[in-house]
């Protein structure tokens, strides 16, 4: 009886801490992607760049 309440302990342990260290990699992989990967600097290259284009556009247009 003893042993299966501290089993039962156990595993909810066990469960708490895998599901709080999901939570910490996804919240890291969503700073990273919103902050500090290529991906980002590239969005935001490629929102400059479409930006830029739309000036040369009018610029010739005019």
């Amino acid at each position: 009886m003893n042993y299966e309440s501290n089993y039962d302990s156990d595993s909810s342990m066990r469960d708490i801490d895998s599901s709080s260290r999901k939570r910490t990699v996804q919240d890291i992989f969503n700073v990273m992607i919103m902050e500090t990967t290529p991906f980002y600097i590239i969005k935001s290259m490629l929102e400059a760049f479409k930006e830029f284009n739309n000036m040369v556009c009018c610029c010739c247009c005019l």
